[in-house]
């Protein structure tokens, strides 16, 4: 699924109907927002911004995020690599990133090309069907990465891994948070 085919998803399928209640504690300077659809409990989300720490649990997922953004506005903000990479705890670890089959066969074909062996080469060796989990993937690279991708590690594709669409979840459900509350006026 392409980031754009994501984000509409996310936005018209996740967040459907979903209404933001936002509560604000000014002694303490801390932000809360309960994301949900009054008529459903699916994909709720909590988000706390506490200092320069943004909280984040739910059924989309937890994560704690850290960067010197002092309110909800700034967070909103973030680009999504930029949110990705101030992520400093997630269910996929720090950067909320996930492995991807097709991100990791993408970066396989494009080195090929600079290679003597074909993605036919590589199914015949059993590699494409050790792509589907990372740990497989680097077992196989270990035994077989000369032979297809040369000697220095440098050069073999190693990373598959993408944004999660959990963290594109938390940042396009902020975007909608704020959005949201701007237009009640209800924001601080």
């Amino acid at each position: 699924m392409t980031p754009e085919a994501l984000e509409k998803c996310i936005r018209e399928d996740w967040f459907k109907n979903h209404e933001a209640h936002y509560t604000y504690w000014p002694l303490q300077q801390i932000e809360i927002v309960v994301w949900r659809n009054p008529k459903s409990s699916s994909y709720l989300i909590n988000y706390i911004r506490a200092g320069n720490y943004l909280y984040v649990s739910g059924d989309v997922g937890d994560a704690i995020y850290c960067t010197g953004f002092d309110s909800l506005q700034k967070w909103s903000e973030s680009d999504t690599g930029y949110f990705a990479g101030k992520c400093v705890a997630s269910e996929y670890g720090r950067l909320y990133r996930e492995w991807d089959r097709d991100t990791i066969q993408k970066r396989v074909k494009e080195t090929l090309k600079e290679s003597d062996k074909t993605w036919s080469d590589l199914e015949a060796s059993g590699g494409t069907s050790h792509m589907t989990y990372e740990e497989e993937w680097h077992m196989w690279l270990s035994m077989y990465a000369n032979e297809f991708f040369g000697p220095d590690p440098c050069y073999w594709p190693t990373d598959g891994k993408i944004i999660s669409p959990r963290c594109r979840g938390h940042l396009i459900g902020l975007k909608m948070i704020v959005k949201q509350l701007t237009e009640k006026g209800e924001l601080k």
